[in-house]
């Protein structure tokens, strides 16, 4: 089965800043599989969270913004 991302953040609240830095959630997938049921995060659309320094997958959307994908195991914190 494919996987989903757990989570798609932007750092527009903090452009340029090094990482890790504080993101904003935008967008949240079901979570993740273990075994035979699934995991969901622990984080919410709006959340800002702290995450690791190397983790995840930077891209950019449709509308121009930066994005990065986390996996939820990778967030540092919930900062709010």
């Amino acid at each position: 089965m494919r996987r989903q991302p757990a989570l798609w953040c932007t750092n527009q609240a903090c452009p340029g800043a090094p990482l890790p830095a504080p993101l904003q959630v935008v967008a949240v997938g079901p979570g993740r599989e273990d075994g035979d049921k699934t995991v969901k995060p622990q984080v919410a659309v709006g959340a800002t969270v702290l995450y690791q320094k190397y983790a995840g997958t930077e891209f950019e959307g449709a509308d121009d913004k930066q994005y990065i994908v986390v996996r939820d195991a990778d967030i540092m914190a919930a900062l709010a």
